[in-house]
């Protein structure tokens, strides 16, 4: 067997010999081959060689054994066919060599392609990396930019909110300071029928604060309150029976309030006349007084030169005319207006005309300048003489008795004027002029215990001489409102029946007193 064997190799010495030269002579390029190949592609190939080589070999060994065989069978065939049956056959092995070797390129040139791709693949794979890196940087640094812009917003949120807290307080700095500065309200009053007529006239606030007027011209309707605060204002006349149409209400914010109409919802009616003596001449500078339930002291004024007189905005009713001083008059009629005027009426005086004592004078203001439209009244038991002043600030009273009389400015707003114990004599008239100081007001409700508004009631300011400063009548209502100057007075109330109540009271200038009494 030993035997056989090295027969086997001996016959085969040639092919294995020439194998071996093949595959020596081929091994750089398949070592450079198997170290080239990597990845999973490179083992796929590493084993494809291995598997090749075992084929080559096998078929190296079987092209032995065939030779080795055919020898022994064909041992007729000589040298020379054998070489070139050998060479037909290393030609047809050279031939698979080649392709094997244009196979292993081709995986190489794939594996090529592949690696590029791969180092593409990584590239990209780098350079996303590095978006991806460059994009969160940018998310922190907006993160960054948001969470300042978040905080500014705070800030300026907290920085608002203060500014907002200042306003408010400084709104209502100016709405107090606002409501301490005094505004004019001024206007005309006319009846249903669009014709001026007068009558006394107040503003009251939404606290219950009355505001008299300051000044007014009653030949055409005129009024004007001064020094009047921001609010809404209700408009009241004195006497309930001139009920207002509109408006009803005045807003004062900021500025005057001028050119305010107010209107009655019903009309008014004028009385006019002549008043003569017993032969029938007119009757110059004769006091005429319409004493009116509806008015406290009436409607005043002397005759004109020919004894003419003419008194406007009269509601429907009744109403009495004293010629002279009222206490004494010369002559007495009762007239009763309905749905008209009255016209021509005449009346004539038991004596014929008679020197007038009168009282004259200008009236100033606190700055030294003439006053229009300030009611001037003397007072005596029963009523009072009154005149407005002009467009100069001259006035002219007339009385009918000599004796002595108190002259007060009445219904001035704040501002006051008086003089008191003043003694008027007929033949040349009295000169007394006026200076408007500030003073204060005194308001108030006069009523019976069991609740019922008192009537008939005067009330008087007096000073600590006992002089009278101010006197006015209460309202059907029983409210009063008068001016009087600034310091300590007492305030009497005396009733129809000569009941009396005093009550000292320390006015303010500028401010309203608000003093209520029970009988």
């Amino acid at each position: 067997m030993l035997r056989k064997g090295a027969d086997f190799l001996k016959k085969r010495r040639f092919f294995l010999t020439f194998f071996i030269l093949l595959y020596y002579t081929n091994y750089d390029k398949i070592s450079i081959g198997v170290n080239n190949m990597g990845g999973a592609n490179g083992m796929k190939q590493k084993k494809l060689l291995v598997v090749a080589t075992v084929v080559l070999l096998g078929l190296f060994l079987f092209v032995a054994n065939s030779f080795a065989d055919s020898s022994n069978d064909n041992s007729s065939k000589g040298i020379p066919q054998r070489l070139a049956e050998l060479e037909n056959w290393f030609a047809s092995l050279k031939q698979s060599v080649v392709s094997s070797e244009t196979d292993i390129s081709t995986l190489k040139d794939n594996e090529n392609q592949q690696n590029n791709q791969i180092s593409s693949l990584t590239s990209l794979v780098t350079s996303l990396q590095h978006d991806v890196s460059d994009v969160k940087q940018t998310i922190a640094s907006r993160d960054e930019k948001i969470s300042s812009l978040e905080q500014l917003t705070t800030n300026q949120q907290s920085q608002i909110s203060n500014l907002e807290t200042q306003v408010a307080a400084l709104q209502s700095q100016i709405q107090q300071l606002q409501s301490n500065v005094g505004h004019k309200v001024s206007g005309s009053m006319v009846d249903s029928n669009n014709k001026p007529f007068f009558s006394g006239i107040e503003l009251i606030d939404q606290s219950g604060k009355h505001y008299p007027r300051s000044t007014d011209d009653a030949s055409i309707g005129q009024f004007s309150f001064d020094n009047i605060p921001d609010g809404t204002y209700t408009i009241n006349f004195y006497f309930p029976e001139y009920a207002i149409d509109a408006p009803k209400q005045v807003t004062v914010s900021g500025s005057d309030t001028t050119g305010l109409v107010v209107k009655l919802a019903v009309p008014t009616y004028t009385v006019s006349g002549r008043v003569l003596d017993n032969s029938g001449e007119p009757i110059n500078n004769q006091p005429v007084l319409l004493r009116d339930p509806h008015n406290v002291g009436g409607y005043w004024q002397p005759t004109a030169s020919d004894g003419s007189f003419a008194m406007g905005g009269l509601a429907p009713g009744s109403y009495t005319i004293l010629i002279g001083n009222q206490n004494s008059p010369l002559a007495t009629a009762d007239i009763t207006v309905t749905d008209h005027d009255i016209q021509d009426f005449r009346i004539t005086s038991s004596t014929g005309e008679t020197s007038q004592p009168k009282v004259v004078g200008t009236v100033y203001g606190t700055n030294g300048e003439a006053v229009q439209g300030v009611d001037l009244r003397l007072f005596d038991e029963g009523g009072y003489y009154g005149s407005f002043t002009d467009s100069n600030g001259h006035y002219e009273v007339n009385v009918r008795e000599t004796r002595t009389y108190p002259l007060i400015i009445a219904e001035q707003g704040y501002l006051f004027g008086s003089k008191s114990n003043l003694t008027v004599n007929s033949g040349t008239p009295v000169q007394v002029d006026l200076t408007l100081s500030l003073g204060g007001t005194i308001a108030g409700r006069i009523s019976y215990s069991d609740g019922v508004e008192a009537q008939y009631v005067s009330i008087k300011v007096l000073d600590d001489k006992g002089n009278m400063v101010n006197r006015i009548y209460v309202n059907a209502d029983g409210s009063y409102h008068l001016n009087a100057p600034a310091g300590v007075f007492t305030l009497q109330v005396e009733t129809d029946t000569g009941k009396t109540l005093n009550q000292s009271v320390d006015v303010t200038a500028g401010k309203t007193l608000t003093q209520n009494f029970t009988l």
